[in-house]
């Protein structure tokens, strides 16, 4: 019984640990799109 209990929680903690990653990898994709933005909005300034 307690065997299954611990299987459980475990892939409960890398369900957690996946959802987390997954979290901080959508917050750098947009860190980095918005950073694309700004590069795109500087390169205009600079070239016109």
């Amino acid at each position: 019984m307690n065997r299954q209990i611990a299987i459980l929680s475990k892939s409960h903690k890398l369900k957690k640990q996946q959802e987390q990653t997954c979290k901080r990898q959508m917050y750098e994709a947009a860190v980095f799109l918005k950073s694309c933005k700004l590069m795109d909005h500087v390169t205009e300034v600079l070239c016109w």
